[in-house]
């Protein structure tokens, strides 16, 4: 893991660059990541993290369009849309606290 501060031409501020490097060792291949801030007093771990919740909420978003119908719904009032918004992302949640037991572990 690397971490440097750089000018980028097309952003008028200093970035903050975490370049991450992972090595299988089994087969040698390796993969290269790059994560980017405008916040220069972030450590790489931290910066790490933000991504990481990041990305989590993302896949929050998809599970609830995908399976529980927030890509689906025809309500255009403000507190329709609010419901069924709010209903998606519940089930989200509820079903990963639910899948550890239905799978027969503990959550």
């Amino acid at each position: 893991m690397y971490q440097v501060q750089a000018w980028h031409k097309n952003f008028p501020a200093l970035l903050n660059v975490v370049f991450i490097i992972k090595t299988n060792l089994k087969t040698g291949k390796t993969a290269k990541v790059i994560l980017f801030s405008d916040d220069s007093s972030l450590e790489a771990e931290r910066l790490i993290n933000y991504y990481r919740l990041r990305f989590q909420i993302e896949f929050n978003f998809r599970d609830a369009k995908q399976y529980w119908g927030l890509e689906d719904f025809m309500n255009i009032k403000k507190t329709q849309v609010n419901n069924m918004a709010n209903f998606s992302l519940f089930m989200v949640t509820f079903s990963q606290l639910l899948l550890p037991q239905i799978e027969g572990g503990k959550p």
